[in-house]
């Protein structure tokens, strides 16, 4: 991961020279001289090594980590002066050595710098130093945490017991000077400070199934919760705060905020609430504890209607130390985490929203008095690319900055298309209580929750694996045992066991989603590039290489000019993931390290492009094409030939012979070159080039040509024990060559013999079957027997939708049968068949024949 990268969460909050200031004012004296003396240390080593740099960004992560620790028991350091002292020691330390830092390097050559053995000792010697210091500090901190966590209870548990004699003794309860007196408040009160969206809009199902879970209704006192759920930036706050306003606007007396991303959080949120809403015993000098048991007193014992929202929570054990009880109470969570919060009643999980719902918000943000058609029609564009896809957090920003620019719409869509990593980052004038943090911050934390994870590797790959691949519909059978051999970073793969356990994290922060039903896997396409963009440019690599052994060991794989119908249900639920694969590669481009490094994902494109050829996928074809252009360095290997083979394939198809014979002509002499002579490959290039020949030119010396190449594929397949299954190809298309040269009867046995051998192989009903009633209907047709050809290219048709409806022979026989419409006096017909067929793809017997 970059530096920057690594530098931004501990910067954040100082992103301006006048933030430094009133950091420095309102802080201690120690604190001040720690964070100068940083910037001044940054400052020299950047312009001196950025080696060293490197080792004092390594440091002021781990010093960054044990403030924000010290940040949650700075409760505890105000109550402990020895405490505060120790740390103030430790701060001390770190300002001494940025002082003696600085000193070397200012008389220090940049050369001897990297190299000095003083300076690589001294950061050695002062992080140990530090982190013992810290340790200690931490130790000390917890246990004294724990003390007082106990204490609390206990006054808790004897209060309780109290209760319970006093009852059962039938003395009336505590004295209503301790009850009354301490369940004083002042009334109505709220802490919700964040204000109301106007720009707010959809959610409307939502929000009613919140009316329904967590409404209060009179005469029936009952405690209610609910948790909203979702990725980050996707509204979660949004739709909280819109329903706590409704709340308020109904009469609820008592709507609490609890901002719960961290433990602090939750204290100094219940601290604040205590003291504002004038709780009787509330510490202003930071006992949390005590504050919070207050406030949760007063919420168990009080008859006025209230609501509590816990937003943005992390760790959700946090809640079952203060889940507040009551039976006129409500608990609003909101989560990126859909697992159990508290004795939660239920959960609503929050999506991007709609195209409809996402032009509407992005027009109330941009706020124009009218929007032409042009306008509307870029907005709904840009509510639908891919980066944006729909989020809340992206829109709230491209809207402002369209607004803040005074830009067109349409304008503004071509420059998101030209940088859209760039136009998302989220400008210091862009401000908005609802989503306070910037794109790359909300994903960063998300995603920083599976390092915290025990098998955190094996979760990390496991997205980084899904980021690679297609967004929707990835099957759990791709994930088998044994992948992982030679490929650590595949461990999850193991077995069933492991891999639901690095499953779990990314299902329950709702990053993926999983198909009840099918057990297939999903994932938001933006959380994909944005996982990608997190993990860095070399390990993104690593996990792209795993992604393409996980896919190509469940692609069936092709070879020897076998065909891969049999295999085609396998080769439907793989090919998005391949295509996804060639995306991925072609928008990152990854130099390889080591040489091999993309072989199995050429291997894997290989196949595909097979089954892409077969199935008529022309288009798709060529975009894997490029991406097989790009990644195979070796042009004079076996693999090259492979793809150029299967190129050649499809250009003849298209009717592009000029395409297609260079293509076919490079394959086959890499294969004369480099395999043996009875080599099934070269019977395969042996056909493909003879196919070329048949679309090249009508004329009988090249069909001659044609149908001699044929019959060398023959003779090397009937010598090879599995040429029996491509046998019917090689008949079928010397059938063809003899129906072009005007041999009628030679051309039909030849068809009889090819539609023998495929359906002995492959059964009857199969594309073969079709291929054969195609030809023959259109040796019908040449012979005008319309009534013979009718009937076997309505087979044909009928054969192939089965297959797949948009191959360009569904189209071709279309035509044919227009044709016979047209020659018998239908016209009509004629026009409404030839209309229904395909525009585009004809093949190329159509184009040549009418």
């Amino acid at each position: 991961m970059s530096l920057a990268t690594r530098l931004e969460p501990g910067l954040n909050c100082l992103r301006d020279f006048s933030a430094i200031l009133v950091a420095a004012q309102i802080g201690k004296d120690v604190n001040t001289a720690a964070l100068w003396g940083f910037f001044f240390l940054l400052i020299e080593v950047t312009q001196k090594s950025a080696s060293s740099l490197a080792e004092i960004i390594d440091m002021l992560d781990e010093i960054s980590h044990d403030i924000l620790i010290f940040r949650e028991y700075e409760w505890i350091f105000v109550a402990n002066p020895d405490l505060e002292d120790a740390l103030v020691t430790a701060m001390i330390d770190m300002i001494k050595f940025w002082a003696q830092m600085i000193k070397h390097i200012r008389r220090t050559p940049t050369v001897r710098l990297m190299l000095s053995i003083t300076f690589r000792d001294s950061l050695k010697t002062t992080r140990q130093q530090l982190q013992k210091q810290t340790e200690r500090i931490k130790a000390r901190a917890q246990a004294l945490a724990l003390r007082q966590r106990s204490q609390v209870e206990t006054w808790a548990q004897l209060e309780k017991l109290e209760q319970l004699r006093l009852d059962s003794e039938g003395a009336p309860s505590l004295p209503a000077s301790s009850t009354e007196e301490n369940m004083s408040a002042d009334l109505p009160f709220t802490n919700l400070t964040i204000p109301r969206n106007p720009n707010f809009v959809g959610r409307v199902e939502v929000l009613q199934s919140l009316r329904q879970a967590l409404d209060h209704v009179s005469g029936q006192p009952q405690l209610r919760s609910w948790t909203l759920h979702g990725m980050p930036g996707v509204g979660k706050t949004s739709v909280a705060v819109e329903y706590a306003h409704t709340q308020i606007q109904q009469g609820v007396e008592v709507v609490l905020w609890i901002n719960s991303e961290r433990a602090i959080d939750f204290d100094l949120s219940f601290s604040s609430i205590a003291a504002s809403m004038g709780l009787t015993g509330a510490d202003q000098n930071g006992d949390h504890l005590k504050n919070r048991q207050l406030v949760m007193k007063w919420l168990q014992r009080t008859k006025h209607d209230w609501l509590v929202v816990f937003d943005n929570v992390e760790n959700p054990t946090l809640l079952n130390v203060c889940w507040p009880s009551g039976p006129h109470g409500s608990i609003l969570v909101t989560s990126r985490n859909d697992m159990p919060h508290g004795p939660n009643e239920g959960t609503t999980r929050i999506d991007p929203f709609t195209a409809t719902e996402g032009l509407e918000y992005l027009l109330r943000i941009i706020s124009r008095k009218t929007y032409d058609k042009e306008e509307r029609d870029s907005a709904l564009s840009l509510c639908q690319e891919p980066e944006v896809a729909g989020y809340p957090l992206h829109l709230n920003i491209l809207g402002a900055k369209i607004r803040g620019l005074n830009k067109s719409i349409s304008r503004y869509l071509n420059q998101f298309r030209q940088n859209p990593g760039g136009t998302l980052k989220q400008s210091a004038r862009i401000t908005n209580p609802q989503y306070p943090k910037s794109v790359a911050t909300v994903w960063s934390e998300a995603f920083s929750n599976f390092e915290r994870e025990d098998n955190s590797e094996d979760v990390l790959s496991l997205l980084g694996v899904l980021s690679c691949v297609a967004a929707q519909d990835i099957p759990a059978s791709f994930f088998v045992p044994g992948l992982e051999e030679g490929t650590p970073s595949l461990n999850f793969c193991s077995d069933e066991e492991t891999f639901d356990e690095a499953l779990l994290p990314l299902l329950n922060f709702s990053v993926v989603q999983r198909d009840g039903d099918t057990g297939s896997l999903s994932l938001h396409r933006v959380a994909q590039e944005r996982f990608l963009e997190w993990l860095g440019r070399d390990k993104a690599f690593e996990t792209f290489r795993s992604a393409a052994k996980i896919v190509n060991a469940a692609f069936p794989k092709q070879a020897k000019g076998m065909g891969l119908r049999n295999e085609w249900r396998a080769c439907n639920i793989a090919v998005s993931h391949v295509l996804a694969l060639s995306a991925c590669y072609r928008k990152h481009r990854w130099a390889p390290v080591f040489p091999g490094d993309y072989e199995t994902f050429i291997d894997l494109i290989k196949s595909c492009g097979w089954f892409l050829m077969e199935r008529g996928s022309w288009r798709e074809f060529k975009d894997l094409f490029v991406t097989a252009e790009m990644v195979c360095d070796d042009k004079e290997s076996l693999a090259w030939a492979h793809i150029l083979n299967t190129a050649s394939l499809v250009e003849s198809e298209r009717g592009h012979a000029a395409q297609a014979r260079p293509l076919i002509e490079r394959a086959l002499e890499i294969r004369q070159r480099c395999l043996p002579p009875d080599d099934m490959d070269l019977s395969d290039a042996y056909n493909n080039f003879g196919f070329m020949l048949l679309v090249e030119s009508p004329d009988a010396n090249t069909m001659r040509e044609a149908a001699r190449y044929f019959d060398m594929a023959r003779q090397l397949d009937e010598k090879n024990p599995n040429g029996s299954k491509v046998l019917h190809v090689r008949y079928l298309n010397m059938g063809k060559a003899h129906v072009i040269l005007g041999d009628y009867a030679e051309g039909e046995r030849l068809y009889e013999i090819g539609r023998e051998y495929s359906e002995k192989t492959y059964g009857k009903g199969t594309h073969f079957v079709g291929r054969y009633c195609y030809l023959l209907g259109d040796l019908r047709l040449r012979q005008r027997k319309y009534d013979e050809a009718k009937p076997l290219l309505e087979r044909c048709i009928e054969i192939q939708v089965k297959e797949n409806q948009t191959h360009p022979i569904v189209s071709a026989t279309r035509m044919k049968l227009a044709s016979i419409a047209m020659a018998t006096g239908r016209v009509e017909q004629a026009m409404f068949i030839g209309a229904g067929s395909c525009q585009g793809n004809l093949r190329v017997e159509c184009r040549r024949e009418g």
